[in-house]
């Protein structure tokens, strides 16, 4: 079955299309996609143009101008990083409607990076709604290399912003670089730059630093 799907991938996409776009549509909303294509030496996916809008009440928005990710299948058996190489290009989130939450927020889909080589992020922008306001970051960018021992280094950076009622209540300059080990520790340095606070009662420019690790 899977080289027949790949064949016809090939060969016939046009077949094939409708049943992936199918299958990315969530109930009650729509999914697109122009460009779907499957390689075996080495294994790879690459797609192009997909959008998918969820439904009501959350009504998120999900676009990629471009997706391509080469496998490692032997891993699947072994362990370790089953992603060679991801390049990602124009990715765009949008949350419009805040969700109720309780306690921090859910920082576990950070573990994914660790099944991935070598990733290149651009031209990407987030914009997610909270009941206390809207946080965009726009111009994101992530480049993750492999290092020595499994180690890889990580550099990226945005330009965020923070909206109340349509005014700009905070923005500025996000950059970060650091390690990640094998197993699950991330080792950052941040720095904040370019940065304003415009508060009803504290206004002014900002800047700092800091060091995260993340297990």
């Amino acid at each position: 079955v899977a080289v027949s799907a790949v064949a016809l991938l090939n060969h016939r996409p046009d077949l094939v299309l409708p049943w992936v776009r199918w299958a990315l549509t969530p109930r009650g909303g729509s999914a697109s996609l122009t460009d779907l294509r499957i390689s075996l030496n080495p294994p790879s996916l690459a797609i192009s143009g997909l959008s998918i809008a969820w439904p009501p009440p959350e009504g998120d928005l999900l676009h990629l101008d471009h997706l391509q990710v080469e496998l490692i299948p032997g891993r699947f058996f072994h362990g370790g990083s089953w992603l060679r190489n991801v390049e990602a290009r124009g990715l765009v989130f949008e949350r419009l409607h805040p969700r109720d939450t309780k306690g921090p927020p859910d920082l576990t889909p950070l573990n994914r990076l660790f099944d991935i080589e070598e990733l290149s992020l651009t031209d990407s922008r987030l914009r997610i709604a909270f009941p206390q306001g809207d946080l965009s970051a726009d111009r994101l960018r992530m480049r993750l290399a492999p290092g020595e021992g499994g180690i890889r280094r990580f550099n990226g950076s945005a330009e965020l912003a923070f909206r109340r009622n349509g005014a700009t209540i905070a923005d500025g300059t996000l950059s970060a670089h650091g390690l990640m080990t094998p197993g699950s520790l991330i080792d950052a340095h941040l720095e904040l730059a370019n940065a304003r606070l415009n508060l009803p009662w504290l206004a002014g420019d900002v800047s700092g630093q800091t060091a995260l690790k993340m297990t």
